[in-house]
């Protein structure tokens, strides 16, 4: 059965309270020591167990010897993932490539990278440098996994050193439903996506988005997924939120006729945050939020954010940790 975000507030002894209650700087509630094992696996599965171990540190000592051990297992699966991404970015190199998504933040926004797991790489091009691309790819040995439809906005690619690295190749993202897409001039025309990649490419930091653009960015993949997302997504909305300016990410969703999705997201954010003053460490200014207004049903979707389900391939961190040989069988904590 499931645990909307909404029941959090009236069901505090669950653990799926405890779950954002830890995040909100809460102390774990004598009550659910023993449940503990059930807290770690939702942890695990909202890819936030590793961060526990650096923001919750008044946990007991049995617990906090099971989070560092993750956390270990995590910096592991990070050396690998770091090395295909450094691969990637060298093959890329001269075509403008901006990485985005999971392997951004954990580099950019966390204290320590493993302190943010990832499952795929992904990298945002200008279309029109599609060729370009593909070709120095192709050189380096990555295959395709699936003939692209005309007009494609992520094109899935294999390491060739290493089969458990998944490349997405962007041109862009998808449109909501409902929406205009933006399309392309030149090489590329029939690239149409929610954002003009080309602006986001010219506004670029380096090999990073522009701060307002990243939240953007963000929102939409929030919306895209139905808000079936970990919870270590909607960390990496604070962090997201703190560094950019309001007005400016209000205009340039206006423009892009976004302001929904980017209302959904900001809400979400502000319903798991609650009262809090920090939200995995992050600290957040509320006030600071722009007021957007969203549809009902946007609303309802926001409360029945599913804490109970596990929204990625579970048990990951576990196994790699009792490989490793450092993780016991799981057990409650006194």
């Amino acid at each position: 059965m499931g645990f909307a975000l909404k029941l959090a507030e009236r069901r505090p002894k669950a653990p799926e309270s405890a779950l954002l209650a830890l995040l909100r700087g809460v102390p774990l509630l004598p009550a659910l020591a023993k449940t503990w094992p059930e807290v770690l696996a939702l942890a695990e599965a909202h890819l936030v167990a590793p961060l526990w171990h650096a923001v919750a540190p008044d946990l007991p000592a049995a617990a906090r010897e099971d989070l560092r051990q993750l956390r270990a297992a995590a910096q592991a699966e990070w050396r690998w993932q770091q090395a295909a991404l450094l691969r990637a970015s060298g093959a890329l190199e001269g075509t403008g490539a901006l990485v985005v998504h999971g392997a951004a933040h954990a580099e950019d926004l966390y204290p320590s990278p493993e302190l943010r797991p990832i499952r795929e790489l992904d990298v945002l091009i200008a279309p029109s440098r599609t060729f370009s691309a593909l070709e120095r790819l192709s050189r380096k040995g990555y295959r395709i996994e699936q003939r692209p439809d005309k007009g494609w906005l992520v094109l899935r690619l294999r390491d060739p050193r290493d089969a458990r690295v998944v490349l997405n190749l962007r041109r862009g993202f998808r449109p909501p439903a409902g929406s205009s897409a933006q399309g392309t001039s030149g090489a590329e025309p029939d690239v149409k996506g929610a954002l003009p990649v080309g602006a986001l490419c010219l506004r670029a930091q380096g090999t990073r988005l522009d701060p307002d653009d990243a939240v953007l960015v963000h929102a939409l993949a929030l919306a895209e997924e139905e808000l079936r997302v970990p919870l270590i997504a909607v960390i990496d909305l604070a962090h997201l939120f703190r560094r950019c300016n309001p007005a400016v990410l209000l205009a340039r969703a206006q423009k892009a006729r976004v302001v929904p999705q980017l209302g959904a997201a900001l809400l979400l954010l502000e319903r798991c945050v609650a009262a809090a003053r920090r939200f995995a460490g992050v600290e957040l200014d509320a006030s600071r939020m722009p007021r957007v207004d969203v549809p009902v049903e946007v609303e309802r979707a926001v409360d029945e954010f599913e804490l109970a389900p596990e929204p990625v391939r579970p048990g990951a961190l576990l196994q790699v940790a009792r490989a490793l040989g450092l993780l016991a069988q799981p057990k409650g904590v006194e």
